[in-house]
């Protein structure tokens, strides 16, 4: 009797693993592996900006200039010259404070994205990592970008914004898209989990 090489029991073994798993290149998970190696992310720049003042609801703005009208009315406030100025010395050390330390700030990366296969995707998920001034990583965060509608050989400028992240200057940012996303991850990536059956 004729034996079947080794390599050769590996291979068959290996193509009835991916037939009975599902991520084979011919899977919905592995088109979409496929169709993201086509991509490639670059950061170009950012913008670090003051995050606007939560909204109130317009009851809530008119009450509460009401109280404050009447508050004014009702109660006679006396400060001396000197108490003025100690408050505008406190307050101009709050604001060096505040300037120098890390505050919540909304982030604008600025990226350039390259694709060059033939069916766009919806959007990828790239990974965003935040260093300190000293160059201290945090731990990389997760992001969708709209990729939808590009063709083959399109290069398009997206921007990412980041909400409330805590900003100092000196931060820096890095952005990747992973080449390689393991099986056990695909739920965490948007473009992976829309496409499983």
């Amino acid at each position: 009797m004729r034996q079947i090489p080794h390599r050769l029991l590996l291979c068959g073994l290996a193509a009835i693993l991916f037939m009975v798993f599902g991520c084979g290149p011919g899977s919905p998970e592995g088109k979409v592996a496929a169709t993201r190696a086509q991509y490639t992310v670059k950061l170009e720049n950012f913008s670090a900006e003051e995050p606007p003042p939560p909204m109130l609801e317009a009851e809530a703005v008119t009450e509460e200039v009401e109280e404050a009208a009447v508050a004014v009315m009702s109660e006679e406030v006396a400060v001396t010259a000197e108490e003025a100025a100690e408050s505008e010395e406190t307050d101009v050390e709050l604001e060096t404070v505040m300037e120098t330390g890390p505050r919540p700030m909304d982030v604008v990366l600025h990226l350039l994205v390259r694709f060059g296969g033939d069916k766009a995707l919806p959007g990828i998920t790239v990974e965003v990592t935040q260093a300190d001034p000293f160059g201290k990583e945090g731990e990389p965060t997760l992001h969708w970008i709209d990729t939808a509608g590009m063709s083959k050989s399109d290069v398009s400028q997206v921007d990412l914004r980041l909400e409330g992240v805590e900003f100092e200057d000196g931060d820096a940012f890095s952005v990747y898209l992973r080449e390689v996303v393991p099986a056990e991850q695909h739920s965490q990536y948007r473009e992976f989990a829309e496409a499983a059956p």
